[in-house]
């Protein structure tokens, strides 16, 4: 059976497009989609997760991978998130300081937030890189701990293992 040479072009390049989309979108009004988050999440009872970083960062994709598996499931149940662009940290700067900075270690760095727009937790790049080489449940756990114990107490206790 012959294949036209058109339909394989087709199938070819929306295979390369579909691999090719963005894990953080460069046009999306992050001010509107935040706002749309913290609506989810008063309507939900979640909290939400404001995850600052941009599409040339590797760490950045890969924390994007990583929602899109098993820790994204787990992450959903508890968490409304919003990926912000950050651009060449030209961009969405002032959100990122709205919540105590969680930018300055480098990205891709989080803030986790309440229903009513109050930061909770911040995370930097190193918080976040290590849980994405531990693996989902980790990912997931520090989300959940910025929540449940303070960020800052939930480092210690990740530190010592206790």
């Amino acid at each position: 059976m012959k294949i036209p040479a058109g339909l394989v072009l087709t199938a070819f390049l929306s295979v390369g497009a579909a691999s090719a989309q963005s894990a953080y979108d460069e046009t999306a009004n992050a001010a509107s989609d935040l706002q749309a988050a913290l609506e989810t999440a008063r309507g939900s009872g979640r909290h939400v997760i404001a995850i600052f970083g941009a599409n040339w960062c590797p760490e950045c994709r890969a924390l994007s991978e990583a929602l899109q598996g098993e820790a994204g499931r787990m992450v959903e149940k508890e968490f409304v998130v919003v990926k912000i662009d950050i651009g060449q940290f030209t961009k969405n700067l002032d959100i990122a300081k709205a919540y105590g900075n969680p930018l300055e270690d480098g990205i891709p760095g989080a803030a986790v937030l309440t229903a009513d727009n109050k930061a909770v937790g911040l995370l930097d790049a190193g918080d976040l890189s290590n849980a994405i080489e531990d693996g989902d449940t980790e990912l997931f756990e520090l989300f959940h701990d910025a929540v449940h114990c303070g960020s800052m107490m939930c480092k210690i206790r990740r530190l010592f293992g206790s």
